[in-house]
């Protein structure tokens, strides 16, 4: 039987595009506003006035004072609310590398740190940490990354010297580019998971996994939610992440130290694979948020023991 008409198959390629199709047009109708309102202030002048304040910190993470407001709409509208920001900021690949990787630890903090909250740890010191490694890992990669090419618009010029409609009609030809990025990887990425639950190719990948808990400092028993964390993500996995974690198979700190680590490093797949779309680098958008998730959970585990010794 060709595998196109193995009714497995087909019931998962069909959810996929069911569920997929409903996370797209989702994401679509919260970028296309954002991304209008982002042109239009750069069109008019008001976005380098309203980033003025925070420009100096931006520079001291060797980025344009802009990226403060593709920055904040990371923080509260997710990667695709910061990325429909970014098409009116200027990036050379370095910073493109420095805001990926600080756009990628912190993001959607209205959805996320919420999920996190009824999953082990309290919504304020997650978004405490995702913030706090968010900058040090900008600040240190501005060090260690040698300065490459010239600032360019990732999707094009916003062309400030256009009368209002030329300017429109050149902002719709770029969001439609972005737009159809979005809609091809979520749809992709959607069916690909329905495909893997399937066939239980998911649980196998997370038995596999379970020596690696060991090096990120986690219990192999919660293999399976840091799984569905790094291919899902946290919002669109909140729904079994939360189920998951109300099992009571779980203790309070594998929980804590699970949430540490997916806090920082999550949706390895779809937020990375859009950063790469965009000329971003594979290397520098993984590695230092899985080293910073070996670090902080190790660290937590040595404080533990420092304050179990103290009292003991």
């Amino acid at each position: 039987m060709p595998l196109a008409c193995n009714p497995r198959v087909r019931k998962s390629v069909q959810s996929g595009v069911r569920l997929g199709g409903k996370s797209a047009w989702y994401l679509i109708r919260l970028i296309v506003p954002i991304s209008l309102a982002a042109n239009f202030l750069q069109w008019s002048g008001y976005l380098t006035v309203i980033s003025q304040p925070l420009a100096p910190a931006m520079r001291a993470l060797g980025l344009p004072g802009e990226a403060s407001i593709a920055l904040v709409s990371g923080w509260l509208a997710g990667v695709y609310g910061g990325l429909a920001a970014m098409t009116a900021v200027p990036f050379t690949v370095k910073q493109l590398n420095i805001f990926a990787v600080m756009m990628l630890v912190g993001h959607n903090f209205l959805v996320e740190s919420t999920v996190q909250d009824r999953t082990g740890m309290r919504w304020w010191k997650i978004t405490g940490l995702r913030l706090a490694v968010s900058f040090l890992l900008a600040a240190l990669l501005n060090v260690l990354l040698p300065a490459e090419g010239h600032a360019k618009l990732l999707f094009g010029a916003v062309h400030n010297h256009l009368e209002l409609g030329p300017m429109l009609w050149a902002w719709a030809l770029r969001a439609a580019r972005l737009i159809a990025m979005i809609a091809a990887i979520v749809l992709s990425l959607t069916v690909t998971m329905q495909l893997l639950r399937e066939f239980g190719w998911f649980d196998r990948l997370a038995a596999a996994l379970n020596p690696l808990m060991k090096v990120f400092g986690l219990t192999k028993n919660v293999s399976f939610l840091w799984v569905t964390a790094n291919l899902l993500g946290l919002a669109y996995g909140a729904g079994l992440i939360m189920n998951e974690s109300r099992s009571g198979a779980y203790t309070a700190e594998e929980l804590r130290d699970l949430n540490s680590s997916i806090g920082i490093s999550h949706s390895l797949l779809e937020d990375t694979i859009i950063f790469l779309g965009l000329g971003a680098n594979l290397v520098i958008l993984v590695v230092p948020r899985l080293v910073a998730t070996i670090v902080v959970v190790h660290v937590r585990h040595l404080l533990a023991r420092q304050v179990a010794l103290a009292e003991g």
